[in-house]
């Protein structure tokens, strides 16, 4: 019996499996670029019309309802008579609003307020720190322009700050006269006298010495920060104070608020020594000396003197003189008060003792003293304690206050 033929199946792509492989790639290609291409026209049709749908609002329907919102309404001609009350009106609310915007400024009463050398970095961003302090109040805007550590921050030419290093920027204070002037707002600065361990650096010779000359004192340990001070006693010292002060005078500066007119506090206050005009002169003289001073160099301005309530109230007769702060002399003077954290971390806020404030300012009265200003932005953190402290001042006789 013969055999069939077997049949033989032939594969096309036997023996080609690699060009079998790019043939479905291709294909796969293919499909997604026309998806692609179906998907890019269905999104520009649809695109389309909702622009359209979009112009059509708000060109059509927005348009149409905000033309009918902004038409005036017609009224009737006003008489002479129903005019004039409503100018009258105007004018009294300008007026009111000058009166916000324009504070008061006087000799005899003021606000202080603290402006931070930030605000120096160009006009505009004093102008916006001194209408904010217009608003709070204040006619005066008080800048530190020399502080605790001796550092000066404006460009002086005082041949000792230069030694010292102690200018550290170049404060625009043409440009802080010019702003205040243009804001209606009296430029105030700050240093700080006898606190300057720069200058000491500079010339030892002005130093507080450690029992004898040639050896400086120091307020704490060198390891734990110590740091030496001026001599009250000392000429060149006084005269340092004094020449920074005239020189801010020449500036435009119209008032000067001296801080640190004092002795050193700090340790091993037995051990300093001032050299031997001690012996002829008292520490309440030598301070009143510096006070009149410095009075002397601001010549046509207003000098005050920073001192703090309790160096007022509770005076340390080493650190500010005998007969304290009330009797030296000055003719304006700025009491700051100061809250302090407790041990157990708890914020403390002095309480204030309304008789002996009157006591304070009778006897500082007594003494010369005219003006008297209170800086209480310490107590700001209880309402009640720093309304109290700020009606007790002004009931004894303070016209000045600064509460930032």
């Amino acid at each position: 019996m013969a055999q069939r033929k077997q049949k033989i199946k032939r594969y096309r792509y036997v023996g080609n499996v690699r060009q079998s492989i790019w043939r479905r790639i291709g294909r796969l290609l293919l499909f997604l670029l026309l998806g692609a291409a179906l998907f890019g026209l269905g999104w520009m049709v649809a695109s389309k019309g909702v622009d359209a749908i979009t112009r059509f609002w708000y060109d059509g329907l927005a348009v149409t309802d905000q033309t009918e919102q902004d038409e005036p309404e017609v009224t009737p001609e006003k008489s002479e008579s129903q005019s004039e009350p409503e100018e009258e009106t105007v004018a009294a609310s300008e007026e009111a609003r000058a009166d916000l915007t324009q504070p008061k400024q006087g000799d005899t009463s003021g606000e202080f307020a603290q402006i931070a050398l930030s605000s120096l970095n160009s006009e505009d961003t004093l102008r916006v720190a001194l209408q904010s302090a217009k608003l709070a109040g204040a006619d005066r805007a008080l800048l530190t322009v020399k502080d605790e550590r001796g550092y000066i921050y404006y460009s002086s030419g005082i041949a000792l700050a230069q030694t010292a290093g102690a200018v550290r920027s170049g404060a625009d204070l043409e440009m802080f006269v010019r702003v205040c002037a243009e804001e209606n707002i009296i430029p105030c600065v700050r240093i700080y006298v006898f606190r300057d361990p720069l200058a000491v650096y500079a010339d030892r010779t002005m130093a507080v010495c450690y029992r004898q000359e040639g050896v400086t004192w120091l307020d704490n340990y060198q390891d734990q920060g110590g740091q030496p001070w001026l001599n009250p006693y000392n000429v060149a010292a006084r005269q340092y104070a004094v020449d920074i002060a005239r020189e801010l005078m020449q500036s435009g500066i119209q008032e000067i608020v001296f801080a640190g007119v004092q002795f050193p506090e700090g340790y091993s206050l037995d051990n300093c020594y001032f050299g031997e005009a001690v012996a002829t002169i008292s520490r309440t003289d030598c301070l009143a000396e510096c006070v009149s001073m410095l009075q002397d160099a601001v010549g046509d301005g207003t000098a005050w003197f920073e001192y703090s309530a309790v160096q007022a109230f509770q005076p340390d007769a080493y650190v500010v003189g005998e007969k304290g702060v009330q009797s030296l002399g000055a003719d304006r003077l700025l009491l700051t008060v100061s809250s302090f954290w407790s041990s157990e971390g708890q914020l403390i806020l002095p309480e204030c003792d309304s008789s002996a404030m009157q006591s304070w300012v009778e006897q500082a009265r007594e003494n010369g003293c005219r003006y008297f200003a209170l800086d209480y932005s310490a107590l700001l953190a209880d309402p009640v304690t720093a309304e109290s402290w700020k009606t007790t001042a002004a009931d004894a006789g303070f016209t000045f206050f600064k509460q930032s």
